[in-house]
């Protein structure tokens, strides 16, 4: 949610901006080829420091961490801190297992509201 979010606030202020999309499901690629100036396509984000070269400002994580197909997550955020500009920043979220959302969403798929 957060790229597309910053996609659509970059592109209504005018302010020039380049949107690089890394995609690990091929799901998405259509969807990020939309909103993104280019699209890699990768299986694993072990591979990034090998396929991306470029410098940023902002790397946004759409996907919660737990999520990304990641085997090191060390090896992981040195690499994308590799891959940052100077006062660049990384946006990442983690999803949260005890959250009141989480714990809702677990009791609604064991309960019934229908059951007597």
């Amino acid at each position: 949610m957060g790229f597309w979010l910053f996609a659509i606030i970059f592109r209504q202020i005018q302010t020039p901006v380049v949107i690089d999309a890394i995609v690990t499901r091929e799901q998405y690629l259509t969807e990020a080829a939309c909103m993104a100036d280019s699209v890699i396509r990768l299986t694993s984000f072990d591979q990034l420091k090998d396929e991306v070269k470029e410098t940023y400002d902002m790397i946004v994580l759409v996907d919660f961490l737990n999520n990304l197909p990641v085997t090191d997550v060390v090896a992981f955020f040195t690499g994308m801190r590799e891959l940052l500009n100077p006062h660049g920043i990384i946006y990442a979220t983690i999803l949260n297992y005890h959250s009141f959302e989480q714990v809702m969403e677990k009791l609604s798929k064991r309960c019934s509201l229908y059951d007597s």
